[in-house]
């Protein structure tokens, strides 16, 4: 069976990933029969060879590719993508365009995954699978939308919580998933069983991470080591998790890379607010301000820097601590040119 999952909202992908493996088996069993792949050099060949492994002692094997589908992502300007996305051909996708073949092919012992960032509608790899299997799109949430996501997640974690509270919490922890989900575990906890209200927000969230969080992301950005190591030691001493850091690092790596292209497309200044989704100012000039010191190169180095750190938490080949103060020392140190 094909799975399909895109979009920004990487913190619901993972999510939609791990229903996704509890419905395979238990996760003893199916550890020994997952493999993931890395799509930027992945063939059709070895894509297939292992999808056709029969699993071992097992009903089922879980094969995940990351990023196959965004190599052919389209990089032009919206009106040149429409006119190249006309005119494209299946034979470009070279030994590709045989994937809905292979897919066919597949053992019903097999769950094949592919999972990536923003898709556009025009992707041609895209296009070709959507009708083979189950595609589920993750944009990230804004508005009305990410109110009633965390009015869910606090009704699903067992507790109540105000429409103010909601709002101050959307403010607070903006549109990281992943900062949402700690804040509201802890605000759960904290309230014991009674509604969160907007004056456990303002103690917990305003005054506790969010400035140590943001100045760790500041050292880092702005390549100061000795102060992101200090800003990452005391973050782990009043308890957030290492993938909470390394979720926020990713995000402002994310905003850097998103700013300088559209600068670069020459976007007025007055858009970049709505286009990055940053409604404070103050935060909107700290982007543009660290922007400067990165270019695209480097910015995708750095992010690619993030993903592997992230791959090594998931597969255990490194303590999470020691992996993560590993991956700071190096963003913050000096940056060749």
């Amino acid at each position: 069976m094909l799975y399909i999952f895109h979009g920004e909202d990487d913190f619901s992908r993972r999510e939609a990933l791990i229903k996704l493996k509890a419905s395979l088996g238990p996760p003893e069993i199916l550890s020994t029969n997952t493999t993931v792949l890395e799509g930027a050099e992945l063939t059709l060949e070895e894509l297939m060879a292992i999808c056709n492994t029969v699993p071992f002692l097992a009903e089922h094997r879980l094969v995940i590719a990351q990023g196959l589908l965004g190599r052919y992502e389209r990089r032009e300007s919206r009106g040149r993508r429409r006119a190249a996305g006309r005119q494209q051909k299946t034979e470009d996708l070279g030994e590709w365009s045989d994937t809905p073949e292979a897919i066919r092919n597949l053992p019903s012992t097999t769950a094949l995954v592919l999972t990536d960032g923003p898709l556009g509608r025009d992707n041609p790899l895209l296009r070709l699978l959507v009708p083979l299997g189950q595609v589920k799109e993750f944009p990230s949430p804004r508005g009305q939308r990410l109110q009633r996501w965390i009015q869910e997640r606090v009704i699903h974690s067992g507790g109540t919580i105000s429409p103010g509270a909601i709002r101050l919490l959307a403010e607070y922890a903006g549109r990281s998933l992943w900062a949402l989900a700690e804040e509201i575990d802890k605000l759960s906890l904290y309230a014991n069983g009674r509604t969160i209200e907007e004056e456990d927000v303002r103690k917990l969230v305003a005054s506790a991470r969010d400035p140590n969080i943001f100045a760790l992301v500041d050292a880092v950005i702005e390549g100061d080591p000795s102060k992101a190591s200090r800003e990452l030691h005391q973050l782990l001493r009043d308890g957030a998790t290492s993938s909470y850091i390394l979720a926020m690092l990713a995000r402002q790596l994310r905003l850097l890379a998103i700013s300088r292209d559209l600068m670069q497309r020459g976007v007025p200044g007055r858009e970049l607010g709505s286009r990055l989704g940053v409604t404070s100012e103050y935060a909107l000039s700290k982007i543009l301000d660290q922007s400067g010191l990165y270019d695209l190169a480097k910015v995708t180095d750095a992010y690619e820097m993030v993903l592997n750190t992230d791959l090594a938490f998931k597969t255990g080949e490194v303590p999470e601590t020691l992996a993560l103060e590993l991956l700071v020392v190096e963003l913050a140190g000096p940056r060749s040119e």
